[in-house]
């Protein structure tokens, strides 16, 4: 029995064991290739194996007194088995494999802390205590570690690892993980080294996450500048429409006036005025006070007549004249395009309605938009998340509104109740418009 809880005992202490169960901690969910058994057995079986035949103090893996290469071999291999078996690249498989190293340093430095405590304290253990400690604090260690690290880092909605500093830091991780874990194997007895040690592999991992969330957040940048673009193209295109649009309806329709004076025939009366419904797409035109909100109103509201929408608008458009005109089309288009993509889900056309009301709320210009939505949303960081299957693409809608609310010191909510949609929007009443940006 004692040689089974040894050998046992030995499995769970080679390094590939531990390695190969924190890199579980990022690859178990991710795509696997093709036969991906007949490619994960064997390499799994191969690397567990390495240990047993090829000792860590080879005279070929040993530079000076006690530096060895096997943890950075065996490391590398683990590595190839992530490449092999899961679809990734090697970027990602660097990047994770490096973060599943200082977690594996972390937990084994918490191994060796607890086994020092009760040591100091006079307790001692025979083999299935030490088992059961060990595991306990391996199976605690990451639990904790996919808590706090792993499943925020997977909570970023598009990992970017192929950036140099990135990647820089990765190697960096894996260098200094890899002295430590030699380091405290051989010189650091002492359990404030050990302690340092794990508080080292802390940081690298905190600057990794913080690196990685920090590209992120351009990234995230860079698409809201390209949907901001978008949107002031988009705009400049439905002012020229709606302008075309008005010029030959006006034109249209003092033709008709002299074709009537000239005809007194009743089916020509009736063609005519079949011809003046169908242009009556020029009383449709919106007039808030602001010529550039009548334009996004209007392109909004005769897609919503066509769609069988019905669509309320209360507002004076001039006291939003401190906003420029691509952030009123991003504000404004971005919330009414959610508003009709989300009504018209709806079967029940009765249903399908959508209002805007500003107003005066004692120092603050007060703007809201409600609709029906028989969704349920999920919220996260106070937005809904979006509901469309490509979320690489989508969701920046909002975020936009967001972006252009705080740039006019304003303040934005949403939320969902009664099955309906409410976006409440304030600003102060006494703004001033942001200064351009240069290039502009």
């Amino acid at each position: 029995m004692q040689r089974v809880l040894w050998e046992l005992y030995r499995f769970f202490l080679h390094y590939p064991t531990k390695i190969l169960l924190a890199e579980a901690l990022f690859f178990i969910a991710m795509p696997k290739r093709e036969k991906f058994w007949l490619r994960f057995i064997p390499s799994l079986l191969a690397l567990l194996a390495l240990p047993y035949f090829v000792g860590y103090y080879e005279s070929w893996l040993v530079i000076g007194e006690w530096f060895t290469f096997s943890f950075l071999i065996q490391f590398i291999l683990s590595i190839g088995l992530v490449l092999l078996s899961f679809k990734v690249t090697w970027q990602q498989a660097v990047f994770y494999c490096s973060s599943a190293y200082a977690i594996e340093h972390c937990i084994d430095c918490a191994r060796r802390v607890s086994f020092n405590v009760f040591f100091q304290a006079g307790i001692r253990m025979g083999m299935e205590m030490q088992l059961l400690l060990y595991i306990t604090v391996m199976a605690i260690g990451l639990v904790a570690f996919y808590f706090i690290f792993v499943r925020n880092l997977q909570k970023l909605e598009s990992p970017i690892v192929n950036n140099l500093f990135v990647i820089v830091i990765s190697v960096v991780t894996i260098l200094v993980t890899n002295v430590m874990s030699i380091w405290i194997t051989h010189v650091g007895y002492d359990i404030y080294h050990k302690l340092y040690d794990a508080l080292v592999c802390v940081l690298l991992l905190v600057i990794q996450y913080m690196l990685f969330y920090m590209f992120e957040l351009v990234k995230r940048n860079e698409v809201m500048k390209c949907v901001l673009s978008m949107n002031e193209e988009q705009h400049r295109l439905a002012k020229e429409n709606i302008e075309i649009i008005n010029l030959k309806c006006h034109d249209i329709r003092h033709q008709l006036k002299d074709i009537r004076h000239l005809a007194n025939n009743e089916n020509i009366e009736q063609s005519l005025k079949d011809l003046e419904k169908s242009i009556v797409i020029y009383d449709s035109i919106l007039k808030t006070g602001n010529p550039t909100l009548d334009t996004i109103l209007t392109e909004k509201k005769l897609y919503c007549d066509r769609y069988h929408i019905r669509f309320s608008c209360i507002m004076d458009g001039s006291c939003l004249d401190f906003m420029e005109d691509e952030d009123l089309y991003a504000l404004f288009g971005n919330a009414l395009d959610n508003a009709i993509d989300s009504v018209m889900r709806l079967e029940n056309e009765e249903s399908r309605i959508i209002s805007i009301k500003l107003s005066n709320v004692g120092k603050m210009l007060s703007l809201h938009f409600d609709n029906y939505c028989a969704d349920k949303l999920i919220f996260k960081d106070g937005l809904p998340v979006t509901t469309k299957d490509d979320k690489g693409l989508h969701g920046y809608g909002l975020r936009s509104i967001r972006y252009v609310v705080h740039k006019y010191g304003g303040k934005m909510s949403v939320f969902q109740k009664d099955n309906t949609f409410n976006m409440n929007i304030l600003f102060p009443i006494a703004v001033e418009t942001p200064p351009a940006e240069e290039g502009k």
